[in-house]
């Protein structure tokens, strides 16, 4: 569970308090009189917390060096990573500075994250995600080597003389699985990663038509022209990975065909909707459960979006997100700096 100080007043920001009880992270008060002129370390808190220009406490040192200096002193206990919401000048040196809270409050709890981790490090805690990645990366080329070595064997193998109808049959069908096995290997990493942390998130305001020059070119797009100047705010990287993610799904339930991309309006919010679909044979439920294994739900929560399944009345499965508008983005006075 993650733990904050908060260098402030939490109760002036009743938006961010109320993400904070969502998540489960508890929140402090930065100590004013207390530790007055010291430095809050990794053992009081995983983060403190401070809203630009608005910091409550007389410590001139609150928060983390960028570097995780240590303080001075018999315990040299390395201080807490400073992260400021919003513009303004801040007490110390942030770790992180982000603009705002993000939409549904994304980019705030992908901060809170990296200040955990970053915490966890600094204490020398065993479950710090440098072993796992260690690991991540020890699976990751133990899996690819043999099967580097397979394809190297099978494609000699099939440049070699001429195999008889059963041989040349088994060549294809062997190729055929190393293909599916390198994707799902790919698959798996990408998968390993996402389900461990939230993505950074690059939230920013571009029309349908940049979002769609950013998505795979292996997909068949459509945008109407009128819907391209249509204004959203996302990250487009992001889009692309989870558009990957979602063609993964209807390649595996939809197998041989080429799932179709579109682009434009949700005739319900009026907000922009990216939707993928393509003809399914089998039952749905198949989908809902490919759709649960291999779409990452930190990746979706880095977005702050929600994938919807639909079956259309020409038996085609659609996977769709939607897109907030630009104008969404705009939060109204006194909540702006929080995003929320």
């Amino acid at each position: 569970m993650t733990h904050i100080l908060f260098d402030g007043d939490i109760r002036r920001h009743p938006a961010l308090r109320s993400l904070l009880w969502q998540w489960g992270v508890t929140v402090g008060s930065v100590p004013r009189d207390e530790r007055d002129g010291s430095r809050l370390t990794v053992e009081d808190c995983d983060a403190v917390v401070q809203v630009g220009g608005e910091a409550g406490s007389g410590l001139p040192g609150s928060g983390a060096m960028p570097d995780g200096a240590e303080a001075e002193g018999a315990a040299a206990i390395a201080a807490a990573p400073l992260l400021v919401i919003g513009p303004g000048s801040s007490r110390g040196n942030p770790w992180m500075t982000i603009p705002d809270a993000g939409p549904g409050g994304a980019r705030l709890r992908s901060a809170l994250r990296s200040c955990e981790e970053r915490a966890r490090i600094l204490r020398g805690d065993s479950s710090s995600r440098r072993d796992r990645d260690e690991f991540h990366d020890f699976l990751g080329h133990e899996l690819r080597t043999p099967l580097t070595a397979i394809k190297t064997a099978l494609t000699v193998i099939g440049n070699g003389e001429d195999l008889s109808g059963g041989g040349a049959r088994m060549l294809r069908i062997a190729q055929r699985n190393l293909t599916r096995l390198q994707n799902t290997v790919e698959w798996s990493q990408e998968l390993m990663v996402q389900a461990e942390r939230i993505p950074a998130a690059d939230l920013r305001t571009l029309s349908m038509t940049e979002l769609a020059a950013s998505l795979p070119d292996s997909l068949e797009g459509h945008l109407p022209g009128m819907e391209g100047a249509r204004m959203v705010f996302t990250d487009p990287a992001l889009v692309g990975a989870l558009v990957r993610q979602m063609t993964r799904v209807l390649a595996c339930a939809c197998p041989g065909s080429r799932p179709e991309i579109r682009l434009g309006r949700d005739d319900e919010s009026e907000s922009g909707r990216l939707t993928i679909s393509a003809p399914v044979e089998g039952p749905l439920a198949d989908v809902e459960n490919l759709t649960r294994m291999l779409i990452s739900p930190n990746l979706i929560l880095a977005l702050g979006v929600k994938v919807r399944l639909a079956l259309n009345a020409d038996r085609q499965v659609e996977l769709s997100i939607g897109l907030p508008n630009a104008a969404m983005a705009e939060a109204p006075d006194g909540e702006a700096l929080l995003g929320v």
